[in-house]
């Protein structure tokens, strides 16, 4: 996997969690950032998933031509 190296400013106290994140999940800090960035793109990707799953049941439903206004 090709890596980009870039600089963070960081405010203190979320360098402090980093940091502490790290020692706890026994990674480099520099692992631990993207093990966070990995999973908040697995979130990401989740909730996109499900509205969209959301949206395909709403449109299979019978009463889905009235229009989603009724819904809301």
């Amino acid at each position: 996997m090709k890596t980009t190296q870039f600089k963070l400013n960081l405010p203190a106290d979320v360098k402090l969690w980093l940091e502490e994140e790290a020692v706890r999940n026994l990674r480099s800090q520099g692992s631990q950032v993207v093990s966070c960035l990995r999973a908040a793109m697995s979130r990401q990707a989740t909730v996109h998933d499900g509205a969209e799953e959301c949206a395909r049941s709403v449109a299979a439903h019978p009463d889905a031509s009235i229009g989603l206004d009724v819904w809301l």
